[in-house]
């Protein structure tokens, strides 16, 4: 997508993943679930860095706030019991 590698391009950081820059494209254009897939693949490339585990943390909830509204709460139960952990 376009407006994706342009994002990536303008957000490059020697000090982030592209999966993380991704992650944070997906996080600001509310695909929740997207951003936590990037997020978990750039946790586990680097789980010791503290923005990614924040950033996981918080798609995690996003996620299960969305299964709330969608009425699938053992879904939403999981991605609540994890984000803590992550913290």
């Amino acid at each position: 997508k376009k407006e994706m590698r342009a994002y990536i391009a303008e957000h490059a950081d020697p000090q982030k993943s592209q999966e993380e820059v991704m992650g944070n494209y997906y996080f600001e254009h509310k695909n929740y679930r997207k951003a936590l897939m990037c997020y978990e693949k750039a946790y586990s490339e680097n789980s010791g860095n503290g923005s990614v585990t924040r950033k996981l943390a918080s798609a995690e909830y996003n996620v299960a706030m969305i299964y709330v509204k969608e009425k699938h709460l053992h879904r939403a139960m999981r991605h609540l019991e994890r984000a803590p952990e992550l913290e």
